[in-house]
């Protein structure tokens, strides 16, 4: 977890958050600025926009970025922030929590790398072939299928064979 409160723009740090960037657990940022400093260059102005629209309208936030940890880890993580307030409604502070899901990403990357191999396989096939789910709705169309059947893929995903094609069940 970490904290910030917003007049003193004192940052906290669990030893965990810590530990993701590859600092010692007692570690804390001395300010805002040093802690957004942990990511990515491409990702800074992302944190520091949610972080900025969390402390002025009291926006939480759910982002996933990438880190350049003390240790040269480049870990993903995701990190939460929801504003705390004040008895007049101001915002006194926010804080959230930190993910590393470096595995879950990586975990999503090789699966859509492997399933853009699959739909190359099944593109230069020379036969049509389209995917239907339990319900017979059709999941997945090659253009050769979508050629056969006269109907672009667009105009079949997520609808029923038999109701798109009436003529097959007589």
């Amino acid at each position: 977890g970490w904290r910030v409160t917003v007049d003193s723009q004192i940052v906290v740090w669990t030893s965990e958050t810590a530990a993701i960037h590859g600092m010692p657990p007692e570690y804390s940022p001395g300010s805002v600025e040093e802690a957004i400093g942990f990511y990515a260059p491409a990702d800074q102005d992302v944190i520091q926009g949610v972080f900025k629209r969390c402390v002025e309208e009291g926006k939480s936030f759910d982002v996933v970025c990438r880190l350049h940890t003390a240790d040269g880890r480049r870990p993903w993580v995701r990190s939460l922030g929801v504003a705390q307030y004040n008895d007049y409604g101001r915002v006194i502070a926010v804080q959230g929590a930190f993910q590393d899901i470096t595995s879950l990403q990586e975990a999503r990357e090789r699966a859509a790398k492997a399933d853009r191999a699959r739909i190359d396989i099944l593109e230069s096939i020379g036969d049509a072939f389209y995917a239907l789910d339990h319900e017979w709705n059709f999941t997945y169309l090659n253009r050769k299928a979508c050629a056969l059947l006269g109907r672009s893929a667009g105009e079949l995903l997520g609808h029923n064979l038999w109701a798109e094609f009436p003529e097959t069940l007589g």
